[in-house]
């Protein structure tokens, strides 16, 4: 740690020594610094400032920086951020090589750490598939596979097919796709499997189709593969195992039949899977994910800058015979702190992943306990356990690391669930707000991405539901899934919005909202059905599903509820139609828009004393205007409430259900959904209607009712 005589402007590198709580740094702290300041420092005797200077003008000879900010970790580990006027910020990281130096020397010696807790590793490598990678990964599973025993699979059925990387008879340059169960079978300790998480993108893939199937199991050229599944091929054989999943060829995918059951199986793939690899620099599976320089070797790369750094001593620190000093040195890093995958994007570097925008991937990524990351910077590793990076920051930040997961039931696995059922529909709403951020190709697949998930959250459900004593009890209490929500918190899950509903003339990065039914480009010609109107999957937009304030009470009761799946092989897969009958307050209401188009929409309701209150409108969708005779924009409709938490001045804090009567002829007098209303208003009483209504979803795009 720094000392009260140490340098005022960079503090040595380490934790101001105002920042330590008994004898230990309590957080990352961070510091900016002016280069005049840094010159000023150097001048006076710090070799740290010098040094801090000197690796700026080593990677950047020519433009001149405008701050340099210093982030340390309470382990020691600092991490540089220099912003400039004209290429804005790049990052850098003070290090201690261990002592491999491949790039411009035949021989290797060990260096200690230049100071206790400076980041003390091997050279990031060049390539994912360097030999620097390959070491980086043998360490990591050896480390899992011998010491964490929380990442370890349970003996189940291994997936219906396989790829056979290394097929009997067939020389290397040939995979095979094999049945797990047809003869030889494979046993569940032959089943240790890679299972591939990825993108498809929009080019030409070869899938396994009905028409070519004889021709895939009997074997064929890994040549003819799109190049991120040939790289999938290529890091099974490298880490030693025989089989990788992938969706695109394990599945058939012009088979209805086939993949809705395999579809339903995604979860039990990726739970059990040995290993799952992630191409997450790949947008699409013709691009492939090995032949890519990382950051550190890319076109503008220059080795690390290195200088020799005093010997130190004390602390632990020993002095090996023969060795006058060790290395102290820089190199290109992340410049931002979280370090984290599921960015779709390093805001300073531009490091691309798209992996992490897609919607199938957000399962594949919490129902994996074990995955391997190929980011465009360095290789990852995520398991149960550890969060590591070749760079080591994750490693430095460790403890912080570890308390923003646990503040976070998305950071890592889905594993292991709450211990409450409350606690797990919240963490259902984490599910759901995170997956309708991202994008799907087809939106009839927006049940069905998340189906895995949906079957984890039900299993724990019902484990919560009955109990350890459950199976001597006889028959178990089943948990009922409706499009996306759960029946026994309906009255909450009911209460999601639309965060935005964006214009035609502003695109979002959503499909268009096209309400409980789409056109599939995958089904041919035709619409298809999506979801109930009541359930979020029915819109395309991101939704918002939290009533994250205390004290919210239902004011509705839920009578009865259904949904009817297309296959009962996937029974939370996709569905044919739903409903939900509700007894509570009704109130005819007037949809106003004052600012006339420009501004929010709003409903206006009796306050009980003559006047009006006025609720605010987060519609579903887009609502189209119709010819009125009044000179506003004021369409009628109906608003029931569904939440209420008490606030202060005997007012309530309101969530209203905004419905609209359906103009199907063989749905009378039941309800469509239409958005989601906010407000404060006097005790529900008086003008409202306690009714029974259904809301349902009509079964074709025409009979959509919009105002």
């Amino acid at each position: 740690m720094s000392t009260p005589n140490s340098c005022n402007i960079c503090c040595n590198l380490r934790p101001p020594y105002h920042m330590y709580y008994d004898g230990k740094p309590y957080s990352t702290t961070h510091w900016t610094h002016t280069p005049s300041e840094l010159i000023t420092s150097a001048k006076g005797g710090c070799a740290y400032c010098r040094f801090v200077l000197e690796a700026i003008r080593y990677f950047d000879p020519v433009e001149f920086p405008v701050n340099v900010t210093s982030f340390v970790s309470p382990a020691g580990g600092c991490n540089l951020r220099v912003d400039y006027t004209q290429k804005g910020a790049v990052g850098f990281q003070v290090y201690t090589p261990l002592g491999t130096f491949p790039f411009w020397s035949g021989w290797e010696i060990y260096h200690e750490p230049a100071w206790p807790g400076i980041t003390h590793s091997a050279e990031l490598s060049p390539s994912p598939d360097s030999p620097e990678a390959m070491k980086f990964i043998r360490s990591c599973l050896q480390t899992c596979n011998e010491h964490h025993s929380n990442c370890s699979t349970a003996s189940s059925q291994p997936p219906t097919r396989l790829i056979d990387v290394c097929p009997d008879g067939l020389d290397s340059s040939y995979v095979r796709l094999i049945e797990t169960h047809s003869p030889p079978s494979l046993s569940p300790k032959e089943f240790p499997c890679i299972a591939l998480s990825y993108c498809w993108g929009t080019g030409k893939t070869l899938t396994t189709l009905t028409t070519n199937y004889s021709s895939l199991t009997a074997g064929f050229l890994s040549s003819t593969l799109p190049q991120t599944l040939q790289d999938a091929v290529v890091v099974t054989r490298k880490i030693g195992q025989r089989y990788v999943w992938i969706d695109a060829l394990c599945i058939i995918q012009d088979s209805a039949s086939d993949w809705e059951v395999e579809a339903s199986r995604m979860a039990s793939v990726y739970r059990n899977a040995w290993l799952t690899v992630v191409a997450a620099t790949a947008g699409g599976s013709d691009e492939g994910f090995l032949g890519q320089a990382h950051l550190s070797a890319g076109e503008n790369w220059k080795m690390p800058y290195r200088v020799t750094w005093p010997q130190p001593t004390g602390q632990g620190m020993k002095k090996p015979e023969g060795n006058k000093g060790t290395i102290l040195a820089a190199r290109l890093a992340f410049t931002d702190l979280e370090h984290s995958h599921s960015r779709t994007r390093d805001k300073l570097q531009r490091i691309p992943n798209p992996w992490a925008t897609r919607a199938w991937t957000f399962q594949e990524q919490l129902l994996s306990k074990r995955m391997l990351l190929f980011t465009g910077y360095e290789l990852r590793w995520i398991c149960s356990v550890a969060n590591v990076c070749e760079c080591t920051y994750l490693q430095q930040h460790h403890q912080q690391q570890q308390e923003r997961e646990a503040g976070d039931p998305l950071a890592r696995s889905i594993f292991p669930l709450p211990e409450t059922k409350e606690e797990v529909y919240e963490t259902w709403h984490d599910v759901v707000e995170e997956y309708t951020n991202r994008s799907l190709t087809y939106q009839t697949d927006r049940l069905p991405a998340v189906a895995g998930l949906a079957k984890v959250v039900s299993e724990r459900l019902e484990a919560l539901s009955n109990g350890p004593a459950a199976p001597a009890m006889g028959k178990k209490k089943k948990t009922r899934y409706l499009a996306g929500l759960w029946q026994g918190n309906l009255t909450m899950d009911l209460a999601w919005r639309a965060r935005f509903v964006a214009p035609p003339s502003q695109p979002t990065t959503s499909t268009p909202n096209s309400g409980a039914t789409c056109t599939c480009p995958s089904s041919g010609a035709g619409t298809a059905y999506i979801a109930p109107t009541f359930s979020w999957a029915s819109i395309t937009n991101p939704v918002c599903c939290r009533l994250s304030q205390p004290g919210w009470k239902p004011r509705c009761v839920v009578l009865d509820a259904g949904c009817e799946v297309v296959t009962d092989a996937n029974p939370l897969g996709r569905v044919k139609s739903g409903f939900v009958t509700l007894r509570g307050h009704l109130l005819k209401s007037t949809l106003i828009d004052p600012y006339s188009g420009k501004g929010d929409l709003y409903y206006t309701l009796p306050d009980g004393w003559g006047g009006e209150e006025r609720l605010k409108v987060y519609p579903d969708q887009l609502l189209e205007e119709v010819d009125v005779p009044l000179s506003v924009h004021q369409p009628q409709g109906d608003a029931a409430s569904v939440a209420v938490r008490h606030r202060k001045e005997q007012r309530l804090a309101v969530y209203f259900l905004v419905l609209g009567l359906s103009t199907d002829d063989n749905h009378q007098g039941k309800f469509e959904r239409v958005g989601l209303a906010i407000g404060e208003v006097e005790e529900i009483a008086g003008a409202w209607d306690l009714r029974r209504i259904t809301v349902l979803t009509p079964e074709t795009s025409s009979d959509i009712a919009r105002w």
